[in-house]
């Protein structure tokens, strides 16, 4: 199967530097698609929250309404906007995978990190801890002027709840081929790594698709471990390993 990276970095809201510039984009999201221009993203595993996080949440109030188990229900959060708000907030509405055409949502695919480190979200009126890099990707993916309809775990599974997480363990196929798309966020970029990262590799992927025209007479990856790359020595001074290594070695990845 040929994967290709389809790359869309985004911002905070632009904040100026006391020199009046923009600042520079600080995430990164990844949209991975097939040969087809499918949505192809890693599955996250699910098992126990992180302990910190975990003891946060047997403290809330906020009560998940229950999902059918019959069905194919989950949950999908419509998250207001905001634009420069660092507070996050959002309402929950239940859905059906087995009613097709009924709802357009996002999912989020994304690493939980450091699980010391915890942020909030405001949902239905009530305020509940999530992870700190998912604060993040919801800060960066929300529109600054209407709803944006996503699914993330971290709120629309009740972590607290074992007997649905396993439920929704079960329907995680569906839920991201349902989706319209799926968005996965790697993390902060202070520094505009990923700008050079994705550039090499997109030179690598010509260099790649080029190689192994010319040695195997066609244009796909079946034999790419047999395939060298022409002029490599000369063409690596033109891409940024460390950047590149920089994002492969994010915790998304591993």
């Amino acid at each position: 199967m040929l994967i290709v990276l389809h790359v869309h970095m985004s911002a905070r809201p632009l904040r100026r530097h006391s020199s009046g510039s923009a600042a520079k984009p600080q995430f990164i999201h990844l949209r991975v698609l097939d040969g087809q221009g499918r949505i192809f993203s890693p599955v996250p595993c699910y098992s126990q929250p992180p302990s910190s996080l975990a003891s946060v949440m047997s403290m809330m109030d906020y009560q998940w309404r229950p999902l059918d188990n019959t069905r194919k229900e989950i949950r999908v959060l419509n998250l207001e906007p905001g634009a420069g708000d660092p507070s996050l907030s959002g309402q929950l509405r239940h859905v059906f995978l087995d009613e097709s055409g009924k709802t357009d949502y996002e999912t989020i695919s994304y690493a939980w990190g450091d699980t010391a480190l915890v942020d909030s979200i405001l949902v239905d009126g009530t305020r509940i801890p999530i992870p700190a890099s998912a604060g993040s990707a919801l800060r960066c993916m929300r529109s600054p002027v209407g709803i944006r309809t996503l699914w993330i775990d971290c709120i629309c599974i009740d972590q607290s709840n074992n007997f649905e997480k396993g439920h929704q363990v079960s329907l995680m196929m569906d839920i991201f081929q349902f989706s319209t798309c799926t968005l996965a966020h790697l993390g902060d970029d202070d520094d505009n790594t990923a700008e050079h990262a994705f550039h090499g590799l997109s030179v690598i992927f010509e260099a790649l698709v080029k190689s192994t025209s010319e040695q195997n007479g066609i244009s796909t990856f079946d034999s790419i471990e047999n395939v060298k790359i022409q002029n490599w020595s000369s063409l690596r001074q033109t891409i940024d390993m460390v950047a590149i290594k920089t994002i492969v070695t994010k915790p998304y990845f591993k």
